[in-house]
């Protein structure tokens, strides 16, 4: 393996470490930023056949994770009740808290932003605990699926170049 192959390898390699990190930390887009890696690398080879297929397919994977992130996210706050309001509370929230205590901070303000929203909205201790924790198990549901598909992408890549 020449030298450049493996710059370019490395270079992979740490843009899939961030993918990863963004399945934590909603600002990184996770399945974009690991499909980026796979463009990046079919780039520099020259777009073989096999790596347009890759790239295809991950890229399917990539959308379908997306949306369904978002949607498990909205899915779940929907089913215990939540408002579009405690929604983007929690969506509020996460950021402020991702700012004051990073990670932990993130479901925390998450948690705390649906609500302070939802029990403004309704003043019902128990419909506002609900709306909330509603929201959390959504948010950790997209969590763990962009994990596994972020992981599967990685995988495919990695059987491809090896």
């Amino acid at each position: 393996m020449e030298l450049s192959q493996i710059a370019l390898l490395v270079g992979v390699c740490i843009i899939f470490f961030i993918g990863i990190i963004g399945v934590l930390i909603p600002v990184i887009p996770s399945l974009p930023v690991v499909w980026s890696g796979i463009l990046l690398y079919g780039a520099f080879t020259g777009f073989p056949v096999e790596m347009r297929e890759l790239l295809l397919i991950t890229g399917i994977l990539t959308i379908i994770g997306t949306v369904l992130d978002a949607i498990m996210t909205a899915i779940g706050a929907k089913i215990y009740g939540s408002r579009w309001q405690g929604m983007l509370g929690a969506m509020l929230g996460g950021i402020i808290g991702f700012f004051i205590l990073n990670i932990i901070g993130l479901i925390a303000g998450s948690f705390i932003g649906t609500y302070a929203v939802e029990y403004m909205l309704s003043q019902d201790k128990q419909q506002a605990l609900r709306a909330a924790w509603g929201t959390m198990v959504g948010f950790l549901c997209g969590t763990v699926m962009k994990f596994i598909l972020a992981v599967v992408m990685i995988v495919m890549f990695v059987r491809y170049v090896f």
